[in-house]
């Protein structure tokens, strides 16, 4: 199974094999004991793969979202296919990872999400660390991650994990900080 990339630990692979049965294309990932077939639509088909390393395998998708596809159809072809750039992170996001998922581009002692309600049109209800309360429009939310948040079951599947609010298992997120600094004052 061809590899087509590897960074931190995850390594990815493509392949199509005729005759076998595939529902939509995919990638193979494998992370240490881990193994998960993903959608390049970012679905889990099957397997299981670490929330962490699923949020950066995720960011990596869309920064190659035309390569993958491209990949695909040389799979289907029987064509050799090429390796992608590893995962880059982008220091200037708001949705910094680190290496320990941790998000370190607002440094140390920020505040962090202790609880989000979804209200309606697209407004979460974020209650703070600090002891403040904010209103935060997601529809300000902009590119091509954040498009699966127009859909309302996905934008009331809303959860915070580690301070962080997330949809999707932690595949889609916003920085606690850009939430806190755009975020209209609540008092209940």
């Amino acid at each position: 199974m061809p590899e087509i990339s590897r960074f931190y630990g995850i390594i990815i692979r493509m392949f199509y094999e005729k005759g076998a049965v595939h529902h939509k294309p995919h990638i193979h990932v494998t992370y240490g004991e881990y193994h998960a077939q993903i959608g390049l639509d970012g679905e889990i088909l099957s397997g299981d793969i670490p929330a962490v390393q699923y949020k950066m395998l995720i960011q990596w998708m869309i920064q190659h979202k035309e390569e993958l596809n491209e990949l695909w159809s040389k799979a289907v072809e029987g064509k050799t296919l090429e390796k992608i750039a590893p995962y880059q992170k982008k220091k200037d996001s708001s949705n910094y990872i680190a290496e320990d998922g941790e998000y370190k581009a607002y440094g140390k002692g920020w505040t962090k999400v202790l609880e989000a309600v979804p209200l309606e049109n697209k407004v979460l209800l974020l209650r703070f660390s600090n002891g403040k309360s904010k209103l935060f429009d997601t529809t300000c939310l902009e590119g091509e991650a954040y498009e699966p948040l127009k859909d309302e079951s996905v934008f009331q599947n809303v959860s915070v994990d580690s301070g962080v609010v997330s949809w999707f298992h932690g595949s889609i997120d916003c920085n606690p900080k850009f939430m806190y600094l755009n975020g209209f004052d609540y008092n209940e």
